[in-house]
This record gives structure tokens, sequence and C-alpha cells, in this order.
């Protein structure tokens, strides 16, 4: 079973390629986020249940805004060099994980898990 949808915020567009790659066999909808804006815009028309957010394209206010407009979305957090730190300051912002940039299959298995454990799975 897919999940409907999911906004990935990269702008990196090698790296949005790959994840989306990664993505796409688990949900229906993948789109792929330059900016805020354009992340927040495609959460609302696609309905996200997820999105995986770059932290060097986001800052902590952002995630926190996130957790807030949109309460029942699962965020899955990427940084180049994650530590214990950023990690806490990330989870209680409220995203789910994060996850280092280099290692997408353990960010994937990471967005998945954290909906299996959210009951955030499609209806």
């Amino acid at each position: 079973m897919a999940f409907p949808s999911v906004v990935v915020l990269q702008p990196d567009a090698t790296l949005a390629q790959v994840l989306s790659s990664l993505l796409s066999p688990h949900f229906d909808s993948v789109s792929v986020a330059r900016t805020q804006k354009e992340l927040r815009e495609a959460i609302s028309r696609r309905r996200a249940r997820v999105a995986v957010v770059d932290l060097e394209s986001s800052a902590l206010d952002d995630v926190r805004g996130l957790r807030c407009d949109f309460p029942s979305l699962s965020i899955v957090c990427t940084h180049r060099l994650p530590d214990d730190e950023m990690w806490t300051r990330m989870l209680e912002a409220g995203a789910s994980d994060v996850c280092p940039t280099y290692d997408p299959p353990s960010l994937v298995r990471s967005v998945l898990r954290t909906l299996e454990e959210t009951g955030n799975a499609a209806a």
C-alpha cells in the first residue's frame, strides 16, 4: 500500500532527484520544493502526509511553523552533518527525525518508519 503524498524541500536538484526516485515506490505522489513557500503550497495542494525538509534551507522556526500549521504532517529533516544537539532541537520543534543528507536510503527508512508509527498511512 502506498502513502498518498510526500513533499521534499531540497534545493540541490541532483539530491532532490535521488530522493524522489527512492520515495516514489512508496508514495502516490512525490513533489519537490526549492523554497519554504513552495513547500507549504505543495503540502496544502497535495495534502501531503510527510515533508522531508533540508535544514540548510530551513530554520528551527520553519519546522515549528510547519508543526503548528500542519499538525498531522510527519516532518523528517535532513542535514549534511547532523549532531545530537541539532537532532534534539528539531525533535522538540516537532520533527519526527533528523537524518544525514548523504544517506538517502536511511532517510527513506526513517520516513516510512515514522509514518507507520504515527498511523499516518493512507486510508
